[in-house]
């Protein structure tokens, strides 16, 4: 953790002047800017090539500006002479670390900061950069909690502290054996709700398989599974992705197709062989079909036979099942 000497650059984008008085028109031809105190208009630090309806400028900060909170203003004028109000933006100042003094000394706390020179001390600490692993304490109690870390240099300067948030979450005492498990897909039923895995035996492993219905929809989804210990305290669930998959078409012996037992109507589907297609049948609505044979397919459409209707999908492939 390293400290650096305070060079703090704003970057103002004033846009067409807004206020009444101020024409929309004409372009900005002056600004400038001040700090804390109003000078008077005309009498801010000028900002050197102003033209357009746009003012953009790296303003520094300058390093004699007191520790503490700061306002730094900015106004244009027109073409008209016509000055705008000033635009404003606050900012506080820290005492600076110097960036080439080493760390010598580090040490962090837990939520309330028992005061600099009082937190836990980090050991062997020499350089530019801390690293260290940080134990969370076994005895904080469940929910959100801060850890900060501040480090001091060899001049004796203490930065500010660095600050991290986390929660802490009921623990499943490990040893305790699994009495209970359940799952569930997608949706959260909530706790004890999910679809129960039989736990004949109380262990510290759950083993078993799960299988996915035929109805269950195509495409992504999540399987979720949680356990539940001797002492009733449910674990966080574990998620994972799976993807299921349409089934792949069976490859029959002959197909053959007579209307209207075998007509489709708005339906999807591969007919597929590595024999002979016959079809005799009618396809319409929306369906989308699709016949594929190893040696040939033969469409008899007369006498009222084989149709495919407009809005339908038809497709002949020779290739055998796949």
């Amino acid at each position: 953790m390293k400290k650096q000497n305070l060079l703090l650059i704003i970057t103002l984008f004033l846009s067409q002047i807004v206020v009444a008085q101020i024409n929309n028109n004409e372009p900005i031809v002056a600004a400038e800017y001040f700090f804390d105190n109003d000078p008077g208009i005309g009498n801010g630090i000028q900002i050197s090539a102003v033209q357009g309806d746009i003012v953009t400028k790296n303003i520094v900060i300058p390093n004699n500006l007191p520790v503490g909170y700061h306002l730094l203003a900015v106004r244009v004028k027109n073409a008209n002479n016509e000055w705008s109000l000033f635009q404003q933006q606050n900012f506080y100042v820290v005492k600076s670390v110097n960036a080439l003094s080493e760390i010598v000394a580090a040490e962090y706390f837990f939520d309330s900061d028992p005061g600099i020179g009082n937190g836990i001390q980090i050991s062997a600490v020499q350089g530019e950069i801390l690293s260290k692993s940080i134990a969370i304490p076994s005895n904080l109690p469940v929910g959100y909690h801060l850890l900060a870390v501040r480090v001091k240099n060899a001049n004796n300067e203490w930065s500010l502290f660095q600050q991290q948030n986390f929660y802490v979450v009921e623990s499943v005492n490990a040893p305790s054996e699994i009495v209970a498990a359940e799952y569930f897909f997608d949706n959260d039923p909530g706790i004890g709700n999910g679809i129960k895995l039989s736990v004949t035996q109380a262990g510290e492993i759950v083993n078993q398989a799960i299988s996915i219905q035929p109805s269950f929809p195509v495409g992504q989804h999540l399987f979720s599974v949680r356990v539940k210990n001797g002492k009733n305290l449910w674990s966080l669930q574990q998620v994972f992705e799976i993807i299921v998959r349409a089934p792949s078409p069976q490859c029959a012996d002959a197909i053959n197709l007579q209307s209207p037992t075998d007509d489709f109507i708005s339906v999807s589907t591969i007919k597929q062989t590595n024999n002979i297609i016959t079809a005799n049948n009618k396809i319409s609505g929306s369906s989308n079909v699709i016949f594929r044979s190893a040696k040939s397919i033969l469409l008899t459409p007369a006498n009222g036979g084989f149709r495919v209707a407009s809005g339908s999908i038809f497709k002949a492939e020779i290739g055998g099942c796949q």
